[in-house]
């Protein structure tokens, strides 16, 4: 059984289909999923998402599996547990997450889930429409997913990766631009610029960062790129 797909998701994302919300970095096997993984949702009205979960989750529910509710401040987290292990996780993030190695504007949340596109999938289980993030959303939110993680989690390079995968059909001028709007600027002399200034400074920074990231996993895989980090760490 742990082997197999438990929950319809085919079925569940399309009786929520009409509400505000949208999976960040989808998984390409959605509807599909593998145990143990986890689905992670912007949303407006987390409460109302919660008891959506729940509702369709407790049609699982036997001797066998129960559900695990965490409801926190700024997320909350809907466990299906079959076996006393996690089958599949749903993390509902009510704001923005806080990064530390890059600083965005509280309002990208609302306009990562305003932008969000109705994408259709389908699995064994049948059809269903998925909310998933606009392609220049996708792209920052991997990127900021990777510029955040990469060095205390290696296997983050698969954003890098999921990037290169569909570059060349992205406007990347777009997604650079709104990455660039979107970024805060906490430091007073970079303030001091003027604007095109930080634009033409920030586009080359992440343009740079991308390109160095892929050379380097080209030429020598994870390896390399770790090393790299390593080093500029100290």
């Amino acid at each position: 059984m742990s082997n197999q797909l438990k929950v319809n998701l085919a079925s569940f994302f399309q009786a929520i289909k009409d509400e505000p919300y949208v999976v960040i970095k989808p998984s390409a096997q959605l509807p599909g999923y593998t145990p143990g993984s986890d689905i992670d949702i912007f949303c407006y009205h987390p409460s109302k998402m919660i008891e959506a979960i729940t509702s369709y989750l407790s049609n699982y529910v036997d001797h066998r599996c129960k559900i695990n509710i965490l409801d926190d401040e700024d997320k909350a987290h809907i466990d299906l547990i079959v076996d006393d292990k996690i089958d599949i996780r749903f993390d509902l993030y009510k704001r923005l997450p806080t990064y530390k190695n890059i600083s965005l504007k509280a309002s990208f949340f609302s306009s990562v889930i305003e932008a969000s596109i109705l994408e259709e999938r389908q699995n064994e289980f049948g059809q269903g429409f998925i909310r998933v993030p606009s392609s220049a959303d996708d792209f920052i939110l991997r990127y900021v997913e990777y510029h955040e993680y990469y060095a205390q989690r290696p296997d983050k390079i698969k954003h890098i990766e999921y990037i290169e995968s569909f570059i060349s059909d992205l406007d990347k001028k777009m997604a650079l631009d709104k990455l660039h709007f979107y970024t805060a600027f906490p430091k007073v002399a970079y303030q001091e610029k003027t604007r095109k200034e930080k634009i033409a400074e920030k586009i080359s920074y992440y343009s740079d960062m991308i390109h160095k990231a892929k050379h380097l996993y080209h030429q020598g895989g994870v390896k390399s790129v770790v090393s790299k980090i390593k080093k500029k760490l100290g």
